[in-house]
């Protein structure tokens, strides 16, 4: 005959499948907590109650619906790789990395290595502090699941072994290998991954690409076919790696993949957490205490808005089809615009060479960025190389190269060769100002990008200041002395219904 516990528990996993409002109430749970095998039969089951039996004082508020989703994709076992992003002070941290690792240890899951990464050694620390906490303090948790014993490894990391259970916590961060860790026979069967990039981490692609390759070389190679791995944090950038995972989990569309946003307002307006934002006001007084307008909208409505200092923003990028023919007798002109860096030394520029096309003039006037600009390290030859392949694909091309230092070489070099290279002035322009002028060709459209091919290009456009800017020295150079020249004769007009911009939608791909 099955125990009072056990069909109980039947009963209470029965009202799981129902609407959230019909959890358990705070009475009935203050009951349970009085009945050792009755709370230890629920907790072991279910996240859920193990959380608001054992750690009641972490619910000020009752338990919004979004919570109740974050508990069940974290109970289930087959989903071998789940991303959360929520809203500052939705819990997200107290639930995934405090409360979730005790219960996957002590619960039905039987985890028995637990890993905690995060950005620095500071926070990863932070969080076995605040598991270490409860052990030490929590009467009921310690009464019935026993105490933990405290370990140093050979990665320097703090360890936490509860003997009982054979199972160990660690905790790690992105500045250490981690390649190989084990707990006796068991490699790490539950990765907790949370905040391993921020805001600075973000603000280059360098720093990006960064965190994306420990996360891929260091954190997911750790473990087996049986491991979870959750990765919790922010939206801080287009490129961020919760932003990859996110559009890895909308293509891979497995069961095996879930990515999850919890926004404090949704898109039709409607609050995610009630019990602590009862009505309008409340939400009123939470956006005047963010310390921004960019944070409010970053780290509440998880919406990432272009930074204010940028000169050109994603919304101003025009967009093409297709590159028209020229008309006979109308204004043309090609251009191999190329900015110089002449090593392959791993801290030395990179030489970039944007190649575009200008037709008509004034207002007429258009220029077609080509993709697939070259944006490498090169030797001398190997750039001279470069260059006499692309003329050779465009012959009609002008090769505009800066008229400073030892570029100039380079034009004496095409001059033996019998191929017209141009030393362009930049007027005492720095690099900030040359964006500027070539900006106000962008946001009319007279500047226009392809669909496809052209994304590290407008990546350091769009990131002037943070990102690198090889090619946008290169395009400047181009657009600016296109624009400037004196024009020829003749002109040629092309209308306007074979361009996009971002604001009327997403342009057409032809390539």
């Amino acid at each position: 005959m099955p125990s009072a516990s056990a069909v109980f528990f039947r009963q209470v996993k029965d009202n799981q499948m129902k609407k959230y409002e019909e959890y358990l109430s705070e009475e009935q749970l203050a009951g349970i907590r009085g009945k050792r095998a009755m709370r230890m039969e629920m907790a072991r089951q279910s996240l859920v109650y193990f959380a608001h039996i054992y750690f009641p004082e972490y619910f000020a508020y009752e338990t919004a619906p979004f919570q109740h989703e974050m508990y069940r994709l974290l109970e289930n076992g087959d989903i071998k790789h789940l991303g959360m992003v929520a809203f500052r002070g939705g819990g997200k941290s107290t639930i995934v990395s405090t409360l979730y690792p005790i219960w996957a240890v002590l619960g039905r899951l039987q985890k028995r290595y637990v890993l905690i990464a995060s950005q620095t050694q500071a926070q990863a620390q932070q969080h076995l502090k605040n598991i270490k906490r409860e052990f030490e303090t929590n009467e009921l948790l310690r009464k019935d699941f026993g105490s933990l014993e405290e370990m140093s490894d050979e990665w320097a990391n703090t360890s936490f072994v509860l003997t009982e259970f054979d199972a160990r916590l660690s905790a790690v961060s992105s500045e250490q290998s981690i390649r190989g860790t084990r707990h006796g026979a068991h490699r790490p069967d539950l990765v907790i991954a949370d905040d391993v990039e921020d805001l600075n981490s973000v603000k280059t692609s360098t720093g990006r690409e960064k965190t994306y390759d420990w996360y891929t070389s260091e954190v997911l190679p750790i473990g087996d076919r049986q491991t979870k791995f959750v990765l919790i944090g922010n939206l801080l950038h287009v490129d961020s790696l919760m932003m990859r995972m996110k559009a890895y989990t909308i293509q891979a569309n497995s069961p095996d993949f879930i990515f999850k946003e919890y926004p404090l307002v949704d898109e039709d307006g409607v609050c995610l957490w009630p019990g602590k934002y009862p009505d309008a006001a409340s939400l009123a007084k939470e956006r005047a205490a963010a310390p921004s307008e960019q944070a409010w909208y970053r780290e509440y409505l998880l919406k990432i808005l272009p930074d204010d200092r940028q000169i050109v923003k994603p919304d101003d990028i025009w967009y093409y089809e297709r590159i028209p023919e020229h008309l006979n007798g109308g204004s043309y002109k090609a251009a191999i615009s190329v900015d110089l860096a002449i090593s392959q030394r791993t801290t030395a520029d990179f030489t970039a060479i944007v190649t575009m096309e200008k037709h008509g003039t004034g207002a007429d006037a258009a220029i077609y960025i080509h993709p697939g600009p070259l944006n490498k390290r090169n030797t001398y030859s190997d750039t001279v190389d470069d260059i006499c392949d692309l003329k050779l694909a465009f012959p009609s091309a002008d090769i505009y190269i800066e008229d400073v230092g030892m570029q100039r070489s380079i034009i004496e070099m095409f001059d033996m060769k019998n191929i017209r290279a141009e030393a362009v002035p930049i007027g005492g322009r720095d690099k900030q100002e040359r964006l500027q002028v070539a900006s106000y060709w962008i946001k009319n459209g007279t500047v226009l990008f392809p669909a496809n091919g052209c994304e590290k290009l407008l990546e350091q456009i769009i990131g002037f200041g943070v990102e690198r800017d090889d090619l946008l020295d290169a395009f400047t150079l181009g657009v600016i002395h296109l624009m400037e020249q004196k024009q020829s004769e003749g002109s040629a007009s092309f209308g306007r219904s074979n361009f996009w911009n971002r604001r009327s939608g997403d342009p057409i791909i032809f390539y």
